[in-house]
């Protein structure tokens, strides 16, 4: 079943190169160290800072990382960390979906920084003015919205205090949702950044399309990599990660091992479905018997068996 669904159109999309942007080998590939993806990594979460007025130093440190925590959840993750002007460590983590564990996790980190920033006669004050600031750019971060009206674009989240005034109660720690599959609905801006960055991933990971197609479509677009360092990595990077026969084979297995993961799932819920639609007619059934419903109606009404029924006599 899974070769008939991706047998002709997806080998010879792969063997022309239309990888998904967003899949994990090819996450893996354009950002496997700082030093051929520091430059992209900084232009897209500065996109995504500066919408806030916020800023984003030069990266030091980027690693992928992949992660799997059930069936059916795999996700790439990409951890950066960057130094700012005033010599503060910024830590960045862009994921695809948004994962519950972030905030303990990056916590514990800055915990960590807080205590090793300890120094005899330091006031906690001070001490907590160097923790490093996180944040987490979710570019999926709509499937765990819970603002579910809101269909902009960037949907950054802050902890605040509950009661005015309603400062940041954590200044070190922001999530910023990046509502990509709602991209068609943003007020067209190609001035600003992050559209354009979020318009390349759209028509590369949504509709399939290669670098040179997006540019040929949209002429701002090309203007954007050509001028924007950052974007000419990444699309770069990518054509190289596509060109190479290991990583389409890469590409190929992770498509198929998610697709049947899902399968499985998906199966699995629908047996559960099955199974309490089942014990929900079982109830009735017995509702009906103590009533002293016909035995002919009862099964019109549950569309359970005369054996079933009979069974349930003695419950």
């Amino acid at each position: 079943m899974v070769n008939d669904m991706y047998s002709e159109e997806f080998e010879s999309e792969i063997e022309i190169g239309v990888l998904s942007p967003l899949a994990d080998p090819v996450v893996e590939e354009i950002y496997k160290d700082e030093e051929v993806a520091g430059l992209a990594a900084e232009s897209f979460i500065s996109a995504v800072l500066a919408e806030c007025g916020e800023k984003f130093g030069n990266v030091i440190e980027l690693t992928p990382q992949k992660r799997q925590t059930q069936l059916g959840n795999r996700s790439c993750y990409i951890d950066v960390f960057a130094k700012s002007d005033t010599g503060r460590i910024a830590t960045q983590e862009v994921q695809l979906y948004f994962d519950p564990s972030i905030l303990q996790r990056n916590l514990l980190e800055a915990a960590y920084s807080y205590v090793g920033g300890a120094r005899k006669g330091t006031t906690a004050v001070e001490m907590a003015s160097e923790m490093p600031n996180v944040s987490a750019i979710n570019i999926f971060g709509h499937i765990n919205n819970c603002r579910k009206e809101n269909r902009e674009l960037l949907q950054p989240i802050h902890c605040v205090y509950d009661k005015a005034p309603r400062e940041p109660a954590l200044k070190q720690f922001a999530i910023f949702n990046i509502q990509l599959p709602y991209f068609t609905e943003a007020p067209e801006d190609y001035s600003n950044l992050l559209y354009r960055w979020c318009k390349l991933l759209y028509e590369m990971h949504f509709n399939k399309k290669l670098p040179k197609e997006v540019f040929a479509m949209e002429p701002e677009m090309r203007e954007f990599v050509e001028s924007d360092a950052g974007a000419a990595q990444f699309v770069d990077r990518y054509s190289e990660a596509t060109a190479s026969p290991v990583i389409r084979q890469s590409y190929r297995d992770w498509v198929l091992a998610d697709f049947r993961e899902r399968s499985m799932l998906q199966g699995a819920r629908s047996e559960g479905r099955e199974e309490g639609r089942e014990e929900g007619r079982l109830e009735i059934a017995k509702k009906l018997l103590k009533n002293n419903v016909p035995i002919n109606k009862i099964i019109e009404y549950t569309e359970l068996s005369l054996e079933k029924i009979e069974t349930l006599r003695n419950v």
